[in-house]
């Protein structure tokens, strides 16, 4: 998810407002506060989607595939196809 003032769609509008940004940081937050209760935890990083993974993937040492779901507007399918040139891609409910 694109969060900040400066992130706008294809078309010009914002994508993520302030109570849009605050909400999503308290669903982290609780997020997180769910998991570590089960002895788990949560990444998050910052950057394009497909240096993140690919970070992820060579920390993890390398044998990683990524799954997603099919994207449906043109800013998800172009986040696809980097990860997909950068990583295996495996997507379900196409």
């Amino acid at each position: 998810r694109v969060v900040g003032a400066a992130a706008t769609s294809d078309h010009g509008s914002g994508k993520t407002g302030p109570r849009r940004a605050k909400f999503l940081l308290e669903s982290l937050a609780d997020l997180r506060s769910s998991l570590a209760g089960a002895g788990s935890g949560l990444v998050v990083r910052r950057g394009s989607p497909e240096t993140v993974l690919a970070d992820l993937a060579e920390a993890l040492g390398g044998d990683v595939s990524v799954v997603c779901s099919d994207g449906h507007c043109p800013e998800e399918r172009r986040d696809e196809a980097a990860v997909a040139a950068a990583l295996p891609l495996a997507k379900i409910w196409e």
